[in-house]
């Protein structure tokens, strides 16, 4: 309360008002208040949890990472995605590229440009990086070309 809105002697000469007011919905708007700022902090803490090894593992997820050259070893930029999986991603102009995420097990990694793809198994352990090294994308030529 600014100094201008307190009240002055004039307005207590009868005694105190009769609507004064209430402390507890001050304390009720602190509680919502600090309510809601915990909760989005468990938030955030959950989710970067989930983010780490640890929580990776826990969920039973795992990365794959690499880099694709064509037949010469000149970086490639094409797709790369695990069949059943909804992410894809594009490679790097330098031809690497990284997928977090990706379910434990054996997977099937797809390398694909806009006319062809070429599938690589790889096992995917949780919690952990798989760097699958160079993969080498051959281009052939397609009828009609």
């Amino acid at each position: 309360m600014s100094f201008e809105e307190s009240p002055s002697l004039d307005d207590y000469q009868k005694g105190f008002p009769e609507n004064l007011p209430d402390p507890s919905i001050q304390k009720r708007r602190m509680r919502i208040v600090l309510g809601l700022f915990l909760t989005l902090v468990l938030f955030l803490g959950i989710a970067n949890f989930l983010q780490s090894a640890t929580g990776a593992f826990l969920l039973g997820t795992g990365v794959v990472q690499g880099r694709v050259v064509d037949g010469q070893g000149v970086p490639f930029v094409c797709d790369v995605f695990v069949i059943g999986v909804d992410q894809i991603v594009r490679t790097a102009p330098d031809g690497s590229f990284t997928l977090k995420g990706v379910p434990s097990g054996d997977q099937s990694l797809v390398v694909a440009n806009a006319t062809t793809g070429q599938e690589h198994p790889v096992r995917v352990v949780a919690g952990q990086t798989l760097d699958i090294g160079l993969v080498q994308f051959l281009v052939t030529a397609t009828p009609g070309q």
